[in-house]
């Protein structure tokens, strides 16, 4: 029933486990199935030093907590929220170009959430970050301006 790669994430978990503080910790909650998922992970700057998990729930639930752990541990904040982007994104847009039953509905909820994951990240890594770069720019331009009293030969220049 499950690929022998799953089998290999739910016998071996190498990532099982919690991380105490000061890591970062994520509970999440499947309402539909009561899977449970509390990942945790430590950050040496903005790299994933260490992550781990404690799952409660199914065989593929819980080799899919281990290929997470596995997957962050290296990563940058910004390569993770690039693939929780690209995930959602990829997920959604069958919906969005789908006729089947029931997408007429699902289109109404679709159609915002693929804006959102389009524009913000877009927001978060361009357009803040420039109007900071102006900012800054704009603000150690203004303290550098010292009033030169010399001339090119370094003869005072006060009369």
């Amino acid at each position: 029933m499950h690929s022998e790669r799953l089998l290999g994430y739910f016998r071996n978990p190498v990532h099982a486990g919690e991380l105490g503080p000061p890591a970062v910790r994520v509970d999440v909650t499947n309402p539909a199935c009561g899977d449970m998922l509390r990942l945790t992970a430590l950050f040496a700057g903005d790299i994933v030093e260490e992550a781990r998990f404690l799952t409660r729930g199914c065989t593929a639930a819980i080799a899919a907590s281990e290929a997470l752990a596995e997957w962050m541990t290296g990563k940058s904040r910004r390569e993770m929220e690039m693939m929780t982007v690209s995930v959602i994104v990829v997920g959604l847009l069958p919906v969005m170009f789908s006729d089947a039953v029931g997408t007429d509905v699902m289109k109404r909820i679709a159609a915002p959430l693929v804006g959102g994951m389009l524009t913000a990240p877009l927001l978060s890594l361009v357009v803040i970050p420039l109007i900071y770069l102006g900012w800054l720019e704009k603000k150690l331009a203004g303290t550098s301006k010292e009033k030169n009293i010399f001339n090119s030969d370094g003869v005072t220049n006060d009369k």
